[in-house]
């Protein structure tokens, strides 16, 4: 793995979409967990549609600029719903890049700064302590917002973090963190989405990403692809089957009624002569 630039290119040629089709090993089902609740959110960005609070996704992108766009949305999104917002960013990408970018989209954005409905902070900060990734830390940072918002009244708590920063001896802390926040914010009202540079990753590290999401969608020069996880992808199988009996049975229960409702008007009818 190495530093984003700031037009990335992948270091190898894979298809993304041959990672909707793996299969989670035994035992993995348990940690992608099903987000706590139906009532649906905006996320902003198109291809993802709405989801629940839960939702742990990822984003994969190629250049600063399809990066940029979806998570302007994303946090524009969070900041109309009554959200508090945090989106941390690493290098090449600045705070003042992500201030500038998101002000575009949001005329208002001092106003949201100021009561700290948004806080833009840098990974370094955030992820690492003297170095190293530091998942006590990041925990803690994390319920400390939650709390805090929660208190001060906020609809709930969107975060977005980039990964551009990470070393290969971070790796696997960090796959373990990744799978842990499925588990943690499934109660929550929290929704996390991490974004991956492609050029920094190898396939094997593209897979793991994806097995420890709900979701993953890439950006590549604006073109948008979705993966669904086995997970996700049984869980809107059940959704619809749901769906589908319900719909089956209003209507075998309207025809029920109608009968019922011409049994008794013939009746009516009877009776009347």
């Amino acid at each position: 793995m190495s530093s984003a630039q700031s037009h990335l290119k992948p270091k190898h040629e894979i298809k993304l979409s041959d990672a909707a089709s793996v299969v989670q090993p035994a035992g993995s089902e348990s940690k992608n967990v099903t987000a706590m609740t139906a009532e649906m959110g905006k996320t902003g960005i198109d291809v993802a549609g709405d989801m629940p609070w839960g939702t742990h996704f990822c984003l994969f992108y190629e250049t600063l600029t399809d990066l940029l766009e979806p998570l302007v949305f994303y946090c524009k999104a969070g900041l109309e719903s009554q959200e508090f917002c945090l989106w941390v960013v690493a290098a090449p990408l600045t705070e003042e890049d992500a201030t500038h970018a998101l002000k575009q989209a949001v005329p208002d954005l001092d106003r949201y700064l100021d009561d700290h409905s948004i806080e833009i902070a840098s990974a370094h900060d955030f992820y690492l302590q003297n170095g190293r990734f530091d998942l006590k830390k990041v925990t803690d940072g994390w319920n400390e917002k939650l709390a805090s918002a929660s208190a001060r009244g906020y609809a709930g708590v969107r975060v977005t973090g980039d990964s551009a920063w990470l070393e290969k001896r971070d790796w696997k802390d960090f796959c373990e963190f990744e799978d842990s926040i499925n588990q943690s914010i499934a109660n929550q009202r929290l929704t996390v989405l991490c974004t991956y540079p492609l050029a920094a990753f190898g396939p094997d590290d593209i897979l793991d990403v994806v097995r420890t999401h709900q979701l993953a969608v890439t950006n590549r020069r604006g073109i948008w692809d979705v993966i669904e996880t086995a997970g996700r992808k049984q869980a809107r199988a059940e959704i619809k089957r749901l769906n589908e009996e319900l719909e089956q049975r209003v209507v075998e229960r309207t025809s029920q009624l109608t009968a019922a409702n011409k049994e008794l008007t013939k009746e009516v009818l009877e009776t009347a002569r």
